[in-house]
Order: structure tokens, then sequence, then C-alpha cells
């Protein structure tokens, strides 16, 4: 007998920009499912992370 269960999911996303003196970006998601056939438990996890961060240059300081 085919047994299935309907899936459970569930999603997260975070997302931070700054600017000014010093620039960032970073973007985070997160999707997590699961579901059963029969015996079989399955989960899928997908997770990304992307970060920008601009570098510190110490000349400028100096010119200034």
């Amino acid at each position: 007998m085919f047994k299935d269960k309907e899936w459970d999911m569930s999603a997260e996303l975070g997302v931070l920009l700054t600017s000014g003196n010093t620039n960032s970006t970073s973007f985070l998601s997160k999707i997590t499912a699961s579901h059963e056939i029969l015996k079989w438990r399955f989960k899928y996890d997908l997770n990304a992370l992307l970060k920008q961060d601009e570098k510190f240059d110490s000349e400028k300081i100096e010119k200034y």
C-alpha cells in the first residue's frame, strides 16, 4: 500500500545592505522540505549565502 504524507516546508530570507564609510552586502536564504513515503523519510535542505565587503584603504586616509 502506498502511503503519502504531504510535504512539510519552511523558508527563511534575510538581507542586510549598508553604505557610507564601509560598503557591505549580505544575503541569506534557507529552504527546508521533508516528506514520507512508506517507511522512508526524505529531507531536503537548501542554503545560500552571499557576502560582499569593500576593503579598507589606508592610503585614502593618509591623504586627508
